[in-house]
């Protein structure tokens, strides 16, 4: 049914498209009105709403999206994403534990999850869970990113520091990177 996850990208990337993504906000508001039962619509309006900053919103949307479709793994691990980055971590396990009884082995999910149990404080689980994400999209520089922060919190830090040389030496932009480079200085990199 959908095709992406979109996970928020820095804000110095949006900035360009900042007046778009709100003139799209307040389009798809008004459509939805007509049309509440357009998921997708619903489901980029959600989108917009998070890349806007406007968290509280988007969950909102998405909590709708699972009320009307229960089954949208897609919109599950959004809100997973959305409730880990606020915290509330019982609330971000539960969505993310249901996107992957319904997603099964899909590394995204697999990741959200492993973040949420990393967060608390569940570091050897989480490795496992991020290790089969990692190792099934290696280029996907957040996810080596996450396996770093995994290996660090189960002692692993020798591969840890082995991981973000590696995705970090070509210099590439990718969401996490300041992260991912600020933890690579605290290990000696």
């Amino acid at each position: 049914f959908f095709f992406l996850m979109i996970r928020r990208p820095p804000r110095s990337t949006l900035f360009p498209y900042t007046t778009l993504f709100r003139s799209s906000v307040a389009t798809l508001t008004e459509w939805l009105k007509k049309f509440p039962d357009d998921l997708v619509s619903r489901y980029q309006l959600s989108s917009y709403l998070s890349a806007l900053g406007r968290v509280d919103d988007a969950r909102i949307q998405l909590k709708d999206i699972i009320k009307r479709q229960p089954d949208n793994w897609v919109a599950h691990n959004d809100l997973a994403w959305l409730l880990l980055g606020k915290g509330d971590l019982d609330k971000a396990l539960t969505q993310a534990t249901r996107a992957r009884e319904l997603a099964g082995d899909n590394p995204l999910v697999m990741d959200t999850l492993g973040l949420v149990l990393l967060k608390k404080g569940e570091a050897a689980r989480a490795l496992r869970l991020i290790e089969r994400a990692a190792t099934r999209l290696p280029k996907n520089r957040d996810l080596q990113h996450h396996l770093a922060q995994a290996l660090v919190a189960n002692g692993k830090k020798d591969r840890a520091r082995e991981v973000l040389k590696q995705i970090l030496a070509d210099g590439a932009a990718f969401s996490e990177r300041a992260k991912a480079e600020a933890l690579f200085k605290e290990l000696g990199g």
